[in-house]
Order: C-alpha cells, then sequence, then structure tokens
C-alpha cells in the first residue's frame, strides 16, 4: 500500500472521532422531552378550582345563560325611558317572593313608573296561610286599597289570620266589608282563576314572572329587569296575540 493511502484512512477516522465528540457534546446539552402526563378528573378539578367563579345574571333570552353587559344601554349617567309589561305570580309567604319584591319591583315602579306590574295571585299549598293572605289582598284591591295591602303582606313575617286583621286595620280598610269579601265563593273563584292562567302557562312555583311574555324563576335585581325590558320588544302578555 501506498503512503498516500495510509494517510487517507488516518484522515477518516480523525472525521469520524471529530462527529463522534459533537454528536456527545449536543445530547449533553439537549435534555429529552417529557412523556405526556395524563390528566385525571381529579388534577382537572383542582386546576377549575384554583380559578375565581365569576356569578353568572340571570338569562334574558333562555334560563341558565348570563345577560351580558351592553355599554350603549346599561349607561347609569341618564335613565332610559322603558315600556313593556311585568306579570308576576306570587305567594305572601314565599321568601324568595318578599326579595324579587324589595330588590326588584319596587325598585322597577319607582325609576320606571311607566312599566306595567301585573301582581296575580299563586298561594303555594306548602304554605298554610297564604291563600288567606291572597284572598285579603283581592279583597283590599276591591276597597282600591291593592298596594298598600300588597306591600305590607310582602313584608310581614306574620300571616296567621289574627295578624291579618291587624294589617288591614292599620292600612284603613272597612273590616266588615273585607270579612265578608274574604268569605265569599267569589272570592275563591278569583283566586283560582289566576292560579289557572299561572299553570296555562306552565308555572309550578313562585315567584315566577313574566317580562312581556318571556318567562323568567326566582328573585331578580331591579337591573336585570330592566335590561330584560330594554332587550324585550314586544310588549304582548304570555297567550296573547297582535290584532
Amino acid at each position: 500500500m501506498s503512503r498516500r493511502f495510509f494517510i487517507g484512512i488516518l484522515s477518516g477516522l480523525l472525521f469520524l472521532s471529530a462527529c463522534n465528540l459533537q454528536s456527545d457534546s449536543l445530547r449533553s446539552t439537549i435534555k429529552p422531552t417529557a412523556s405526556p402526563k395524563e390528566v385525571s378528573d381529579s388534577d382537572l378539578q383542582m386546576e377549575l378550582g384554583a380559578l375565581p367563579l365569576i356569578p353568572l345574571s340571570p338569562s334574558v333570552s333562555a334560563p341558565g345563560k348570563p345577560i351580558l353587559p351592553n355599554p350603549k344601554t346599561d349607561s347609569p349617567q341618564e335613565p332610559i325611558k322603558l315600556s313593556g309589561t311585568v306579570e308576576v305570580f306570587q305567594d305572601y309567604e314565599c321568601p324568595y317572593c318578599k326579595r324579587l319584591a324589595a330588590e326588584g319591583l319596587d325598585p322597577l315602579r319607582k325609576r320606571h313608573p311607566e312599566v306595567s306590574i301585573l301582581v296575580r295571585q299563586f298561594p303555594l299549598s306548602i304554605h298554610p296561610h297564604a291563600l288567606l293572605a291572597a284572598k285579603y289582598a283581592v279583597c283590599a284591591a276591591s276597597q282600591g286599597e291593592f298596594a298598600k295591602i300588597d306591600a305590607a303582606l310582602l313584608t310581614a313575617s306574620d300571616l296567621t289570620e289574627t295578624n291579618l286583621k291587624k294589617i288591614a286595620k292599620i292600612i284603613g280598610l272597612d273590616e266588615k266589608k273585607l270579612l265578608s269579601c274574604v268569605s265569599e265563593k267569589s272570592t275563591q273563584a278569583l283566586v283560582e282563576a289566576d292560579i289557572s292562567r299561572g299553570r296555562s302557562l306552565g308555572v309550578v312555583g313562585t315567584p315566577t314572572f313574566f317580562i312581556n311574555g318571556e318567562k323568567y324563576e326566582g328573585a331578580y335585581p331591579v337591573e336585570n329587569i330592566e335590561r330584560a325590558l330594554r332587550e324585550q320588544k314586544d310588549p304582548l302578555l304570555p297567550g296573547e296575540t297582535a290584532g
């Protein structure tokens, strides 16, 4: 073999040795990629539990979805005139009816007297004094004092017959006419008519109310009711059709 051949072999060996050294150096600086970790349900719950929960407002279009803020209509600087009808089915012994009145309907009456609020009697059988209270409300209406007794019954904690008589006296109702009215079958029929209307609309509990025909259940704050009135354009009551 010639000298040139041995020099060629030696050069090749030196080149291979240099490549191996460079490869080892790269392997020492590059860390291997970790294998994917399987995420369990408990791990996911722990991660979600670390996130702050944002309360969702009740829905305008469908229960369970939030009413998102609308900067064009939610400006507090200038009150917006609203139109429409709120029809509410309530039970005077229902705590959430009392809350809806205090936080939703009463402020709505003050802010927007142009909005019509219709009150329907829907006493539940689980409340022992609700039916009698409803009759007192109906009979007070016949004396032109529904607004006063409605407010009084929604804030009273005791609706026994004794206390109902006291409330009626404070309001200034004619006791003889009132008691006669409460015992009449026609009064019972008026309450039952409200109950029948509610059931025909799918009412099963209280408070349930309709904003221009759209059904809501629960104690909503006035801001949500205002927003729904702004977004609901049709002032028809449930069961009615445009003529």
